[in-house]
């Protein structure tokens, strides 16, 4: 703020109530009080009720003797004596006045700057207007030290810093400070945990009798001044937004509220210049996404909730709407918006969960089925959300009774996710059921006949019963050629056919199925699908010695993938990849990715795996994985398991090192080998009859090419080698 204010003679300090905009100003004006800059005058605004005497008010708080003919220009020549610094506090439900005044000042003095915090920019041609956000909400963030110093003046033992519900009250409120403060000061009467529960209920808790004359220490109060400020539609979209829990975008608020899109364009508008909603960050479709502070959020939920008949209507649209976004994404999946609609679910995870709840409480199966089962193979499989999957799937299908094509999906896809945890008693019961509502007349379609077929093969594939996998794919895939072009299920069904074909060591039946995705997905424009038949053709070609095509199918494959790190496939991805990098030499690399291939792993899927069960040297790839990871490597295997899924993408994508670039010569091999022996340079050059200055250069070059920075990680490079009985360097390994 310093920087601005030596440019600027008017900086209004703009935010949310409780962001610390007071706080921000006063601490500012007392560094310049401290280092002897500028006289400061604080003028606080918040219990004048019009801005008629304005001029009158600021100059009776500057205790400036005055008559009331003029007493702008009477306060103007006071402070335009010496460099001033003039605060007015809480301009906002006078902001028009203020703005007046303001302009009035600046035109009448050169020595007085302006600090105004206010809900709202004053719109003064000269102002910086600075929006301020809550504190670091992180573990060890400034939030969690704010309530810590407030709780121990009510408790000097308290010690909880660390505890995870102070930092989950801190993130609850967007480390608002004035809500943290109000939230410590029950630290007396209530642990933390109670403190968190009763939060989440209510922003009641948030409230206590003002200690200054003349201002409120209750943030609910602060929160109930900026609702009077607005109009009555602004209260009304503040009401039904207060129902997301989310980031949300524009066509999200129009659904909610019911009202048109050009009115909600202008209230949001309106709403984020008066910092009830702020800007979020936009998604990879560039799309402004907006959000509303958790206690502003839980202050419409209680307005909203004083009138049941329309907190209903609205909980009933949103639930639709989110219904809506999730099934979505299956139902235009095959495309080239894939990855749009995947950033559409994860920014409107936090509301199709709710309108999942919504429904579910509702008893609304027709909601609940489009929030919860269409979305599974984006939502929860590609995510890798598969146990909370799992949660909701099951709870839809408790309102799924008289048989359907909508309970036989459900069935399906409830199947194929406890299949994917392992949990074979549960898939087999929703299996058998599934084949009694599909022998139902008028129940299956060629459609969901299909995605019978994919359940049954998923299952076989597990069981290890490749050949009846193959056989009941094939047939799936016969099934779905009158299917819609846009169904993604003749694809899962040729997933399943590659998997099956790796069991049985079938290498040319799965390089066709891989082709036929490939086409598949070329014509559909899609890339999900396409990564997939990459990656397992890397496999081929990297069990074919050809490494110059494995790389770069691989590369390709991540590529493409990326956008998705928590799918299933990844980690057979990252294992292949693995595979590419230990046959180029680079076993550093190779053991990275081994242990990201493990430590990403949701799943019991694993087609590298089955492949490498059939292979004739499964033995010798089995050792050569054990010397890589445990032996040579150990660290760096543990660093991959240790890396999140999207970090293990990132990782695989790096550049590959080009293999044997750092090769030592045979003299620096043998300074290499002295110096594992603990020789320093002096000896060095006397073993090999050299200057000193020779074999320092020697050393030099070494750890250059090596990428390392002691003789320790010299001389451990080369008993590793001598291990490894390969010449590479830590850093191209």
């Amino acid at each position: 703020m310093g920087a601005g204010l030596a440019a600027h003679r008017l900086v209004t300090l703009r935010g949310p109530a409780g962001v610390g905009k007071t706080r921000l100003a006063i601490e500012f004006a007392a560094g310049l009080i401290a280092r002897g800059r500028d006289r400061v005058w604080f003028a606080p605004l918040g219990t004048l009720g019009s801005g008629a005497l304005l001029a009158e008010t600021v100059i009776a708080t500057l205790g400036i003797k005055s008559t009331l003919a003029e007493p702008l220009a009477a306060l103007s020549s006071y402070l335009d004596e010496e460099p001033s610094l003039l605060i007015l506090d809480n301009c906002e439900h006078i902001a028009a006045p203020v703005s007046e005044f303001v302009s009035a000042l600046l035109e009448a003095t050169r020595n007085v700057r302006v600090i105004a915090t206010s809900r709202q920019p004053l719109g003064v041609d000269e102002e910086v207007a600075v929006a301020l956000g809550g504190l670091d909400t992180s573990a060890r963030g400034a939030s969690v030290e704010l309530f810590a110093a407030v709780a121990r003046r009510s408790d000097p033992a308290f010690r909880g810093t660390g505890d995870g519900e102070v930092a989950e009250i801190c993130r609850l409120v967007d480390g608002l400070p004035l809500a943290i403060e109000l939230a410590a000061c029950r630290i007396g009467a209530l642990s933390p945990l109670q403190i968190l529960e009763q939060t989440r209920t209510s922003i009641g808790l948030l409230r206590r009798a003002g200690r200054e004359p003349g201002r409120t220490t209750s943030l609910i109060a602060s929160i109930a001044d900026s609702y009077s400020l607005c109009s009555a539609r602004e209260r009304l979209l503040w009401d039904s937004l207060s129902a997301l829990a989310g980031p949300f975008a524009l066509d999200d608020a129009v659904q909610v509220s019911g009202l048109e899109a050009a009115e909600v364009l202008d209230l949001i508008e309106a709403l984020l210049e008066k910092s009830v909603l702020l800007r979020a960050d936009d998604d990879q479709d560039r799309r402004a996404r907006y959000r509303m502070l958790y206690v502003l959020r839980r202050f419409g939920r209680e307005r909203l909730a004083e009138d049941p008949e329309r907190e209903s209507a609205v909980l009933d649209a949103h639930a639709r709407w989110f219904a809506t976004v999730a099934a979505r994404a299956e139902e235009e999946w095959i495309g080239p918006q894939q990855q749009r609609l995947v950033a559409d679910l994860e920014a409107s995870l936090p509301d199709i969960r709710a309108a999942s709840e919504h429904a579910i409480g509702r008893g609304d199966a027709a909601t609940a089925y489009r929030a919860c089962v269409v979305c599974t193979p984006q939502l929860w499989w590609a995510s890798g959300r598969i146990d909370e999957g799992r949660h909701w799937v099951e709870r839809a299908l408790r309102l799924l009774s008289e048989p359907s094509e909508e309970l036989l999906i459900a069935l399906l896809d409830a199947e194929s996710l406890a299949l994917a945890k392992g949990d074979l008693a549960s898939a087999d019961a929703h299996l058998q059921r599934a084949a009694e509502v599909a022998a139902a007349p008028g129940v299956a379609s060629a459609g969901s006949r299909a995605r019978m077929a994919f359940g049954r093969a998923f299952r076989h594939l597990l069981l290890g019963q490749f050949d009846d996998a193959a056989a009941v794919a094939t047939a799936g895939i016969e099934h779905s050629r009158t299917m819609d072009p846009a169904d993604a299920t003749p694809y899962r069904l040729r997933q399943v056919l590659v998997y099956a074909c790796n069991g049985l060591g079938d290498v040319e039946r799965g390089t066709r199925s891989c082709n036929e995705l490939i086409d598949l997905s070329a014509a559909a424009g899609e890339t999900y699908y396409r990564a997939f038949a990459q990656h397992v053709l890397a496999l081929y070609a990297w069990r074919q010695g050809e490494l110059g095509d494995a790389r770069r199918l691989s590369d390709s494959a991540m590529r493409s993938s990326v956008w998705v790190p928590n799918r299933p496939e990844n980690p057979d991805a990252l294992l292949i990849a693995g595979f590419i990098a230990a046959a180029d030499d680079q076993t550093e690399r190779a053991a990275t990715l081994f242990g990201a291939s493990v430590g990403t792993s949701t799943t019991h899927i694993a087609s590298t795996a089955l492949f490498s069960e059939t292979i004739e040297e499964r033995d010798r790839l089995a050792q050569r994985h054990a010397q890589i990871t445990e032996v040579l490597h150990p660290a760096a295997t543990l660093r991959g398991y240790r890396m999140t899924p999207a970090q293990a993408a990132e990782y695989a994508l790096q550049p590959h090192p080009a293999a044997g670039a750092a090769v030592l010569t045979a003299r620096e091999l043998e300074v290499a080998a002295l110096i594992a022996e603990g020789r320093i340079n002096k000896e060095i050059a006397a073993a090999l009859t050299i200057s000193v200055r020779t074999a320092e250069g020697h050393v030099e070059r070494i750890r250059r090419k090596l990428g390392v920075r002691s003789r320790v990680e010299i001389s451990t490079w080369y008993v590793r080698r001598s291990l490894d009985g390969a010449n590479s360097a830590p850093g191209s390994e």
